[in-house]
C-alpha cells in the first residue's frame, strides 16, 4: 500500500498574468526536498487498510516565516476522514519549506497546494478500458498555473473526453519546479499554461 504524489505533465500555450510593479516579485514557499518523501507505505492508516479505503486528497498548507507548516486545509477530500487527517498530520510533522518572501525579499507567511494519492495494492493499476469497435478518440484540456519562479501551483481540468475515469492532472507535480519560468518587460511573471492533447486508440485486429 502506498501514497503517491502526482507526476508531471507537458506544458503548452502560455497566458501571462499582469506584470509586477517595480521591485522584487513576491515568492511562494518552496518545499525542501521531495514532497513524495513525506508519505510512505508504512504511513497508511491500519483502519483504512482494513476497510480497503483509498482516494486522492488535496490540501492547502499554510507555511510560516520559519518554513514550518502552520495550517492544513483539505480542499478536496479523499472521501475518508482518516486519510485526510493522516495527510495533514504527516505534512505538519515532515513538511519543510523555504518560506515565501515579499517584494523586498523578506520571509513572510504563505501557502501551497499539495495533492496526495492513497492507493491500495489492488488500486495500483488502472482498470481495463472498454473500447468500442473502430477508432476510439480521446482528448483533454487542462490549465496549469505557475508562480513567478516556475513552480506549479495548481492544475484544473477544463475539458475531457475519455472512456475511463483517468485524471489528466494526475501527472502534474504540484509544488515543484515545472522546468520553465517566464518574464515580461524584464520582470518575472506568474502564468497560466493551457495544455491540450488528443489520443486515437484502435483495437488490434
Amino acid at each position: 500500500m502506498r501514497a503517491k504524489i502526482a507526476m508531471g505533465s507537458a506544458l503548452a500555450m502560455v497566458i501571462a498574468s499582469p506584470v509586477w510593479a517595480k521591485g522584487r516579485p513576491e515568492m511562494k514557499p518552496i518545499a525542501i526536498g521531495s514532497v513524495a518523501e513525506w508519505f510512505a507505505s508504512d504511513d497508511y492508516p491500519a483502519e483504512a487498510l482494513r476497510a480497503s479505503r483509498s482516494g486522492r486528497v488535496v490540501v492547502e498548507l499554510g507555511v510560516g516565516v520559519d518554513g514550518k507548516v502552520t495550517s492544513c486545509n483539505v480542499k478536496v477530500s479523499s472521501g475518508t476522514t482518516l486519510l485526510d487527517e493522516t495527510t495533514c498530520r504527516l505534512a505538519y510533522e515532515r513538511g519543510k519549506f523555504d518560506p515565501a518572501t515579499d517584494k523586498k525579499g523578506r520571509p513572510t507567511a504563505g501557502s501551497v497546494i499539495i495533492p496526495v494519492r492513497w492507493a491500495l495494492d489492488e488500486d495500483s493499476g488502472p482498470p481495463p478500458v472498454a473500447l468500442a469497435a473502430g477508432k476510439n478518440d480521446e482528448s483533454w484540456e487542462i490549465e496549469v498555473k505557475l508562480d513567478e519562479q516556475g513552480n506549479t501551483l495548481s492544475c484544473k481540468v477544463i475539458a475531457k473526453k475519455a472512456r475511463d475515469e483517468s485524471d489528466p492532472c494526475a501527472r502534474v507535480k504540484i509544488g515543484q519546479f515545472s522546468g520553465r519560468r517566464f518574464t515580461k518587460d524584464g520582470y518575472p511573471v506568474a502564468v497560466s499554461v493551457i495544455n491540450r492533447g488528443s489520443t486515437e486508440i484502435i483495437p488490434a485486429q
